[in-house]
Formats: C-alpha cells, sequence, structure tokens
C-alpha cells in the first residue's frame, strides 16, 4: 500500500478516504485463512514475517487516513473478542469499494448510509437462526471451533486437546479464585526443537535456571518445595550470613559484609559461625520436609554444599515475577527469611525435571493441579514462525473459553456470512426505494468472505459462492478437503459474537468513512508527525 502523507496544501476528498480503506483490504486479503500467505515487512530491526494482520500493524506505519480509521476497526475487534479482526478489514473494504461505485452514480451519501444500517439490521436479525448451542468443549463441535480458530497453525490433535486443558485450567480459576484467572497466567514458551511435541500444556512452570547443587537427583517425584525471597529487599536467601541483620533491613538492596578479622582466631570463628548460621538454616527446610529450594537471591558456597549433602536440589537467582508464578503454581509461601520458614510454607507439585539442551539448562515444574498458573510449550523451528503460531494459540484458547462460558457456534467458510446475505436480499425486495440497491451491495459485500477464502485456498471463488447458495443453512467451505459441506460434522465452524461484532465495527467504520467529504491536516510541512500506534493494549489484547 503506498502510504500518502498528508500537509497543509493537500487535501484528500471522501472519496479517497474510501480509496484508502480498500487498498488496507487488497494489502491484506491474502493472509486470510488456513491457506493464507505470510508477509515479509522490512523494518529497522530486520525482517518480520507474519500471518498475522495484528502482527502486520505492530510493524506498518499505516499513514493513509481511510486506511487508518479501518485498521483502528480491526485492533477494537481484537480486544472486544480476540478474533475476526481480518474479517473486519476485508469486510469493510469491501463495502468501501461497493460505496465509491454508488457514490460515483449519483447516490447521495445518506442514502448510503441508511441502506448499510437496514442492512446491518437485518444480518444481525437473522444471525440467532443460524447459530447453534454447543455443550462445552466435550462437544465435537466446540473442539471443532477451537480448531478453525487456530487458523494456518497445525490443526492436530495435541494442539487442540493444549488448548482444552488450558481453557479449563483458566475456566477453573475463575470460578474458585477470587478475581479469577486470566490468559496472562499461561505462560507460552517456545519449546528447544521442533522434535518436540507441537503444543504441550504444563500444569506449572517452566524455568530457565540450572541447579547450583551438583549432586542432587534431576527429577524429583512429589517434591516439596520452598521459595525463598520475593524483591529488592527479600532478605537474606539461602547464605552464609544473615545481610538483613547487618543493614539489608533498613537499605535498599542487599548490604556487603566486611570481616574485619584481627587475628587466626577471629577469623576461625567467623567461619565457625559461618558453617553453624547454614547449617541452622539448611536444617530449618530438612525439618519441613524440603527437597527443593528456589530463591531469588544468591546461594554461598558452603550453602550449596550443605543443601547438596541434603539432598536439597537448590536453584537461585530467580526473578520476582518467577518466584510469584512457581508459588501460585505450587502453593508455596515466598518467605522471606528462612528463620520465619515452616512447613506450612511448603508448596507441592507432581515432578520437578532437569533437562538439557544446546548447553541451556530448563527445570520443569509440573502436576499442580490445584496451581492458578499454566505453560504452554509449543515447538517451533524458525522465530518469526513460532511468533505467529502463538498468536493463533492464544485467539484459539479465548475461543475455547467463549464455548465454556455458553457461545453459540455458525457455519464457518463463509457459511453464515452467504446466509445473512441471502437474508438481506430477501429484505431488500420489500424496498420500494434506492436503499434496496445499497442493501444489495452490501450483501455482496458479504460475500468477499467466501470469495477471498476460496482464492486463498486455490478453489474457484464463483464456485464457492454458488455450491453455498445451494446448500444447506450448517454448510461451509472447507479448505482442507476442498468442498463445501456440512460444518456440523468436519468443520469449520465459528462464534456468534465474532461474527456479529464484525458486523457492527465493519459497518460502524464504512458509515464513518462514507460522513467524511474533506480530510484537512492540521500540521504545517515541517512539522513533526506522530504516527498512530496501532498495536492492542497488552492489558485488553485478549478479553
Amino acid at each position: 500500500m503506498s502510504g500518502s502523507r498528508t500537509s497543509s496544501t493537500e487535501i484528500i476528498d471522501g472519496t479517497d478516504v474510501l480509496h484508502g480503506a480498500a487498498l488496507l483490504g487488497d494489502l491484506v486479503a491474502g493472509l486470510y485463512g488456513p491457506d493464507g500467505r505470510y508477509k515479509l515487512v522490512q523494518t529497522a530491526d530486520g525482517p518480520v514475517v507474519t500471518g498475522d494482520v495484528n502482527r502486520l500493524f505492530d510493524e506498518l506505519i499505516v499513514e493513509h487516513p481511510g486506511a487508518r480509521l479501518v485498521a483502528e476497526g480491526a485492533v477494537q475487534q481484537k480486544e472486544t473478542v480476540g478474533d475476526g479482526s481480518l474479517s473486519v478489514v476485508l469486510l469493510t473494504a469491501d463495502l468501501a469499494r461497493r460505496a465509491i461505485g454508488l457514490l460515483d452514480r449519483g447516490f447521495h451519501r445518506a442514502t448510503v448510509i441508511d441502506g448499510v444500517n437496514r442492512a446491518r439490521l437485518t444480518a444481525l436479525d437473522a444471525l440467532p437462526a443460524f447459530a447453534t448451542p454447543v455443550d462445552g468443549l466435550d462437544d465435537p463441535r466446540g473442539r471443532i471451533a477451537v480448531q478453525t480458530a487456530l487458523g494456518g497453525a497445525p490443526r492436530t490433535e495435541a494442539a487442540t486437546g493444549a488448548i482444552v486443558e488450558a481453557a479449563r485450567l483458566i475456566d477453573r480459576a475463575r470460578r474458585t479464585h477470587t478475581g479469577g484467572l486470566r490468559i496472562d497466567d499461561i505462560e507460552f514458551r517456545r519449546g528447544p526443537t521442533s522434535d518436540a511435541v507441537n503444543v504441550e500444556i504444563l500444569r506449572g512452570v517452566v524455568l530457565e535456571r540450572e541447579p547450583v547443587t551438583p549432586n542432587t537427583p534431576c527429577e524429583v517425584e512429589s517434591p516439596r518445595i520452598a521459595v525463598v525471597g520475593g524483591g529488592k529487599k527479600a532478605g537474606s536467601g539461602i547464605e552464609e550470613r544473615e545481610l538483613k541483620r547487618a543493614g539489608g533491613s533498613t537499605g535498599k538492596g542487599r548490604t556487603d559484609v566486611v570481616l574485619d578479622g584481627k587475628t587466626p582466631s577471629d577469623i576461625e570463628a567467623a567461619r565457625q559461625h559461618e558453617h553453624t548460621d547454614v547449617r541452622r538454616q539448611v536444617q530449618t527446610l530438612e525439618d519441613a520436609g524440603v527437597n527443593a529450594v528456589f530463591t531469588t537471591m544468591g546461594i554461598s558456597d558452603v550453602a550449596i554444599s550443605a543443601l547438596d549433602e541434603a539432598g536439597i536440589i537448590a536453584f537461585r537467582t530467580l526473578t520476582s515475577e518467577h518466584a510469584r508464578r512457581l508459588s501460585r503454581a505450587t502453593g508455596a509461601d515466598v518467605v522471606m527469611d528462612l528463620a520465619d520458614f515452616s512447613a506450612e510454607n511448603v508448596g507441592t507439585a507432581g515432578q520437578l525435571q532437569v533437562t538439557t539442551h544446546d548447553d541451556d539448562s530448563f527445570v520443569r515444574v509440573e502436576g499442580c493441579n490445584h496451581g492458578g498458573v499454566g505453560t504452554l510449550l509449543y515447538a517451533g523451528a524458525v522465530e518469526q514462525g513460532a511468533a505467529t503460531f502463538e498468536r493463533d494459540l492464544m485467539t484459539a484458547i479465548v475461543v475455547a473459553l467463549a464455548v465454556l462460558d455458553g457461545g453459540r457456534v455458525v457455519p464457518g467458510g463463509g457459511g453464515v456470512e452467504t446466509r445473512l446475505a441471502t437474508a438481506i436480499r430477501k429484505e431488500s425486495r420489500s424496498v420500494g426505494d434506492r436503499t434496496a440497491l445499497v442493501m444489495e451491495a452490501y450483501a455482496d459485500a458479504l460475500e468477499t468472505i467466501p470469495r477471498v477464502l476460496a482464492r486463498n485456498g486455490g478453489a474457484d471463488a464463483i464456485d464457492v459462492v454458488t455450491w453455498l447458495h445451494a446448500s444447506g443453512e450448517n454448510a461451509g467451505f472447507n479448505t482442507d478437503a476442498g468442498v463445501v459441506g456440512s460444518t456440523h460434522a468436519r468443520g469449520p465452524l465459528g462464534l456468534e459474537p465474532v461474527v456479529r461484532t464484525t458486523v457492527d465495527t465493519a459497518t460502524d467504520v464504512l458509515i464513518h468513512l462514507v460522513r467524511v467529504d474533506d480530510v484537512i491536516p492540521a500540521t504545517a510541512d515541517d512539522d513533526e508527525i506522530t504516527d498512530f500506534n496501532l498495536r492492542p493494549d497488552p492489558e485488553r489484547d485478549v478479553v
């Protein structure tokens, strides 16, 4: 898309604004569907390869005002229902293209706006008739909806099962924990090799840490876990000195302790005190039955030796976020000082395992069935492709949560859009003015979804739309099989709220564009123009 940076002497008329919206649709149409292609964006930091429209908007500088309004609508769609951003762009672009034709034929802007509004109301009134209730994720149609949301990602049974399990983890935590559990509490972590399980849900955490105790076993069944320290003022960790008593509790961060031994006996006494203090701390852990300890602070050499002798596997220098997640997963209390530690502070898990790949060590703490966090591991040999896969996984989890919340499914593969177009054309026949032609144009625009899907899947667009009209209410185009058939049996299936907000958002954006007759810039040529940031709000990216 060729951007158009406006200046104080350049005025863009309303038709040009609509052209910008249409151009954005042309740019991203190739991304749509499971067989969609990728875009390579050359940035200052290197090339970015993606098949996700939101990721594309992260990198693009969208300058044309009409295209920018459409992009903002796509971001709003993502923040509202978590899916359907690309459908918003495609539908808005085709509506804009047809609005240009109507305006060129002499239609008044008010007539166009009235017609698209009537078409929208007709579509939204007809939509519930094509929606089917789903009995949770045990219903095959619920799992088909999850697989459909994966888009171009590998739609394996392992991937679907992991997504379903992640959604159930979040849903269960929502119902049992105050404040619920957000998708942010599921950590997405790329696996070390492409030979790993494609997607795996872990009830627990994975940390890139190696144990400091060389002789302890790398696999512990039913570990009893202690988490020590939690920030800058976290106390001493497992040290040979209680640093907080030497000034750390009143100052910021850790405090150095300087020994000023004047005689050999002073130095020996200090060493004995260090060993005694370490022995006391390790004994506290042993008395509580701990066999794995994690600390945000350091662990001294004396303490490492004592922990190794006691058979307690130890990990140090965790971040405060790692400590928080580990605490939530295992139920362990983050204790600031081992002097305050007891058996009541111990956390539990099903298994602790240390693995190594390419000289990097990872510790998996899993089987935390009562914890409030999880880790979704996925394989990806190429980093760029893995980033797109991660976004697809997040979208699929949102769809799975919607199914658990009682969401209704509609035919995918352009099926529901074709049915809505039919309903609009039927309603337009009862309209006795030029608005009927606008409604017809709206119906034609809805069918751009199956047309683009067919083209990207290597099928004939005209044939696919014709077959959809001739088939039953549950029919949709299955890109894997290359045929139109029942979506309830083999998919694809979408969510009713996604289709509803897609129609609403695209229509609202189109109306805004049609109402614009001139774009008058408010900046001079030499003024700095700040590019609008189209990145979704991280805290509201998935609702």
